[in-house]
């Protein structure tokens, strides 16, 4: 399938929405004043110019227009024509008299936007707990399933920013929790609402049925009260909560921690309550791998295939899945605070969709495909990752605000925000600054990052911990505090470097590849090629001890390393000797070393021999230096010096606190 195939596919899958009323913002054309958003010609006052575009808002004698391609400009009302002057002072007019308090049907409480946490009508909620009997079985409406119908549009962005997540008043707390973490099972945590509702749950699933077992308990972290354990003698394992905090969904563990059952849980008076279960995976390699709760009682998972499905769970006769496609590859999204937004990689480029409108609103095209994104707490910055460099787009504009360097190659334990800071796998970054400040080793598996807090999970045989700290802590802040951004880096572009070589075991025409991959990746970096540099790059093609490894003859098909009992040998062995080739490129400042990368051409687990070929052979073919290769190995333009790799300082979590 072709590159613009899959990101059609994508699209395809992409545009599914869930609507629902999320309040008005002043000055913008939306509600009952939403015919004075829609497509319409502009012109200026001297009838020179004119644009297509819809109006966004307008107040204090300025129009913000969204044009066709995109970007959103801002006008002053008497810069426009006579018409559009007075099709705006309409609107303004319009506006003004819903807002008139003599009008009984003006202002009017903003609906809660965090929504999906209305009980779905009809569906009850009795059954004993304690059972997977005292939950009862819903069955799902599939038919009449609607297609997605979106494509994909360079340039697009009709995004509005998405509600923030609400102010938290918490504070560090190192809590007991009275749910319990036996040998092989795992612990999970959700969270959600403004309090929030941190939900902790421990299950085990085994092929043994009577070790089956699973475990809730909800803490409300604003009044520190807890809930009673909730146990099932099944495997539920949490997968989402809502985002007011009062549902909660999970799947029944079936094998490879998936599974094609999912239940609905209430969460009322600190207590978690069960409503129904239903099948909404497709079975047996197409079980759910996400879900999460959209604004107007709905909820979207997305299964192994790749299947996104959107359910609306307001349904008297059961879940009813509204709109199906596939997503061309992402098995989650990122999702707005509130749910009103979902946002995927989509190829190289990001997808933005609007729950509320239906729409494809936004499409960030980019020269690098993201390995990871974010959506910061307040919904106004969007963050994309890949190796050592971070871009920030502007929700607003979809404009990019900045792109800086990080010392990271991959995301490791993940890429989100932490209020206004970044965390870059274990390494939390000041975006304003563009700096790294602290290093947070021992981050729990069980964790999750909610508005500016950590909150992690630590379970043992007889009680679980539950832990809250506000990052990054007092210590880094202060430790950064004084520290120039721009002192900390040993090299940067149009920096000098000094290159040594150490290739004299190598064949000449992988000396002169190495030597000219090498100066591509200086050229690459931006770097400057100088004798006298304090900055040493060390380029070394080496081979290394002698070694042997044997080979076995299998026919047939089956994985390459095959489990015993399956796909067993079934000819005689072959041993086969060989000297590896070790490639290095390190940098050093000092004689301390500030980077290094590299690989080594070794005998391969397993070979595929050609017609008459021996396996001996084919490991000759195989294991020989590469000169070229250094042009490939990833490198930073921007190297930290020694004492600020990692950030000031660090410190490790465990359930007695920060260390």
């Amino acid at each position: 399938m072709s590159f613009f195939k899959q990101l059609t596919r994508f699209c395809l899958a992409t545009a599914v929405l869930a609507s629902c009323s999320l309040g008005v913002n002043a000055g913008s054309p939306t509600g009952t004043l939403a015919k004075y958003g829609e497509n319409r010609s502009w012109s200026n006052d001297t009838g020179q110019f004119r644009i297509d575009g819809k109006m966004q808002s307008a107040e204090d004698n300025l129009v913000s227009i969204a044009k066709s391609d995109g970007r959103v400009i801002k006008v002053p009302l008497d810069k426009l024509s006579a018409k559009d002057q007075q099709f705006v002072n309409e609107f303004l007019a319009a506006e003004a008299k819903m807002n008139d308090p003599a009008n009984p049907f003006a202002g009017g409480e903003q609906a809660n936007p965090f929504a999906g946490g209305e009980p779905a009508a009809g569906m009850p909620a009795n059954g004993a707990p304690g059972t997977a009997s005292g939950i009862p079985q819903k069955q799902a409406v599939v038919g009449g399933v609607r297609p997605i119908s979106a494509s994909p549009t360079p340039g697009l962005w009709d995004v509005k920013p998405p509600y923030p997540l609400p102010e938290l008043n918490l504070h560090d707390s190192i809590v007991p929790l009275n749910i319990t973490n036996p040998f092989a099972s795992k612990l999970v945590i959700g969270a959600g609402g403004r309090g929030p509702k941190i939900i902790l749950n421990n299950y085990r699933e085994s092929r043994r049925a009577e070790e089956n077992q699973s475990q809730f308990v909800v803490y409300d972290a604003s009044t520190e009260q807890m809930s009673s354990v909730i146990k099932y003698d099944l495997p539920w394992r949490l997968m989402a909560v809502s985002p007011n905090g009062s549902m909660m969904a999970a799947v029944r563990v079936v094998g490879f921690d998936k599974g094609s059952d999912l239940a609905l849980f209430k969460i009322e008076d600190n207590e978690l309550k069960p409503m129904y279960w239903f099948t909404a995976g497709g079975g047996d390699w197409d079980e759910l791998r996400w879900a999460s709760f959209l604004p107007g009682n709905r909820l979207v998972t997305i299964s192994q295939k790749q299947f996104v499905t959107i359910w609306d769970l307001s349904n008297p006769v059961g879940p009813k899945a509204l709109y199906r496609g596939s997503t061309g590859g992402p098995l989650t999204a990122t999702m707005s605070p509130a749910g009103e937004l979902m946002i995927f990689p989509a190829g190289k480029s990001i997808a933005v969709v609007d729950t509320t409108s239906a729409k494809l609103v936004g499409w960030l095209e980019r020269d690098t495909e993201a390995d990871g994104i974010a959506l910061s707490p307040d919904g106004r910055t969007l963050a994309a990752f890949h190796p050592y460099t971070v871009t920030l787009y502007s929700m607003e504009t979809g404009a990019e605000l900045k792109q800086f360097a990080v010392s990271e190659s991959t995301v490791g334990h993940g890429f989100r925000w932490v209020g206004k800071y970044l965390m870059v796998g274990n390494v939390m970054y000041d975006t304003e600054r563009e700096l790294a400040i602290w290093n947070y080793q021992g981050l729990s598996g069980c964790d999750l990052v909610y508005g500016d807090f950590y909150i992690a999970g630590y379970g043992e045989k007889e009680q679980s911990t539950l832990t809250i700290f506000e990052l990054p802590h007092a210590g880094a802040l202060a430790a950064a505090q004084n520290v120039d951004p721009t002192a900390v880096f040993a090299m940067r572009p149009g920096d000098g470097v000094k290159v040594v070589f150490n290739m004299s075991g190598a064949p000449q025409q992988v000396q002169q590849d190495a030597q000219t991959a090498v100066q591509a990746k200086i050229d690459e970096l931006g770097w400057v090629r100088l004798d006298n540099a304090v900055t040493v790059m060390e380029v070394t093609v080496q081979q290394g001890k002698q070694d042997s490894q044997d080979y076995y003859v299998r026919q047939g098909y089956g994985p390459f390393f095959a489990p015993p009992g399956f796909g067993a040998p079934t000819g005689p062995k072959e041993t086969v000797t060989f000297t590896p080739w070790k490639h290095s490129l390190v940098v050093k400042v000092g004689g301390k070393q500030i980077f290094s990368t590299g690989y080594t051409s070794s005998a391969p687990h397993n070979l595929q021999l050609k017609e008459n070929e021996s396996a001996q052979s084919a490991v000759n073919r195989i294991v020989k230096p590469n000169g070229k290769s250094f042009q490939t190995m990833k490198v930073p333009p921007h190297l930290l010096k020694p004492e600020y790799q990692g950030g000031m300082g660090s410190s490790r979590f465990s359930k007695a606190g920060l260390n």
